[in-house]
């Protein structure tokens, strides 16, 4: 019996994880465990690495080939992780730099260098763009006003949120909340 783990690309919510445990599961697979970007099952002589990577791309996934996509993947997950399934209570997204050398035990300089290469984008940009898409999401809910929505998303004062959303959207967070249309993106998109 050899356990196999694969890392799997746009995997961000819990229907992800079910996703991928289902599709593994249907192959025959004996799955061990699935959380978001892993999945950790028994190897089967019967079923293909060409097999396994086919089922799970016809569920919109991708597995991960190179140490560099698999870290670039985990960056992803984590601060997915940390903006939008944290609890409102867990408001510790403030500090994203430390939080991903904790994580991955890597100086933050080379998870930048990595993710930059892979993504052509910085994990500061990638990070505020998950930002903003919370935002959308806290306003659409109607719950909170923007002050405590700048904070529930690590922002310092809702100021520099106003401007950060304003650059990035194109449009300012009420005009946003007033307007017909809200207009989001997947995060596993981003």
């Amino acid at each position: 019996m050899e356990l196999r783990t694969i890392h799997i690309k746009q995997m961000c919510c819990q229907r992800c994880i079910e996703a991928v445990e289902g599709t593994l599961s249907n192959l025959g697979l004996d799955v061990k465990n699935v959380q978001l970007g892993i999945a950790v099952f028994v190897q089967s002589e019967k079923v293909s690495d060409e097999l396994i990577s086919s089922a799970i791309v016809k569920r919109g996934f991708e597995i991960i080939k190179s140490e560099d996509e698999r870290l670039t993947g985990e960056i992803k997950i984590s601060i997915m992780g940390l903006i939008h399934h944290a609890s409102e209570t867990e408001n510790d997204n403030k500090n994203i730099r430390a939080y991903l050398e904790k994580v991955t035990l890597k100086p933050f300089r080379v998870l930048n260098k990595v993710f930059v290469n892979t993504t052509q984008i910085t994990i500061q940009k990638y990070t505020i763009l998950q930002r903003i898409e919370k935002v959308k999401a806290l306003i659409s809910e109607s719950k909170f006003n923007f002050s405590e929505i700048a904070f529930l998303t690590g922002y310092k004062t809702p100021q520099h949120l106003s401007a950060q959303f304003k650059k990035y959207e194109g449009i300012s967070m009420l005009d946003y909340k007033a307007s017909e249309i809200k207009n989001r993106n997947p995060i596993d998109k981003i």
